[in-house]
């Protein structure tokens, strides 16, 4: 897989919020608009500001944002509402920034909150690669022009083993005691998987086949 994909697959999954649509020719400028600049869907603010713009006033904000994994930008973000206006865009690219000419439209812009005021960003241009972005975050061609829904849950597994490598960390042996190995895995699993009294008298038996194998894992 193209690192460029891949690290826009993981941005997006990993993301406090994250955006992906089109680039249009209303973006690029070519059109005759207002201003070259990402057109955002005003169904997206929660990409930058805490609330929606208010009608009758513009709203602005600094972010940076590192694109392709390579280099960064210092952009705008600003929410138009003076007037017939009722947009929000994405400006400020800097000289020579290769992602705002008509080449670019139809390609997928995907723009991800990773911290207060950072962001990155990614463009994908082949449509294999377009294509395999909507199939990793199960998403279709409709889903785009606004935010990413969070589909992806941590599995109970997912949650002990995050657990075993906490442990793992705190350790100041080479290797843990038998009783200190045995009451850790029981926790993490009993964590990981709502474990509780009730449910362990239930199966006794069960639960204790289930700590044996989180302590062997």
């Amino acid at each position: 897989m193209d690192n460029i994909l891949q690290n826009a697959i993981q941005a997006a999954q990993n993301a406090e919020v994250a955006f992906s649509k089109f680039i249009t020719a209303n973006d690029t400028g070519s059109t005759g608009g207002h201003q070259s600049g990402f057109h955002i869907h005003k169904h997206a603010w929660s990409l930058f500001f805490e609330k929606p713009g208010v009608k009758g006033s513009n709203s602005d904000l600094i972010v940076t944002i590192k694109w392709q994994n390579d280099f960064e930008t210092t952009s705008r973000f600003t929410y138009y509402g003076v007037g017939t206006r009722n947009e929000y865009r994405l400006t400020r690219f800097g000289n020579g920034f290769p992602f705002l000419s008509d080449d670019n439209v139809g390609d997928l812009l995907i723009i991800c909150k990773k911290a207060s005021l950072y962001y990155e960003a990614f463009v994908l241009q082949r449509d294999e690669d377009i294509e395999n972005f909507f199939a990793s975050l199960n998403l279709s061609v409709n889903d785009t022009n606004k935010i990413i829904p969070k589909h992806h849950e941590e599995s109970p597994e997912d949650i002990m083993q995050e657990c075993f490598g906490k442990f793992i960390e705190s350790l100041e042996t080479d290797f843990p005691s038998t009783i200190v190995l045995s009451d850790n895995a029981r926790l993490c699993y009993n964590n990981a998987h709502d474990i509780d009294v009730k449910s362990i008298l239930k199966d006794p038996d069960l639960r204790l086949i289930n700590w044996l194998d989180a302590e062997f894992q």
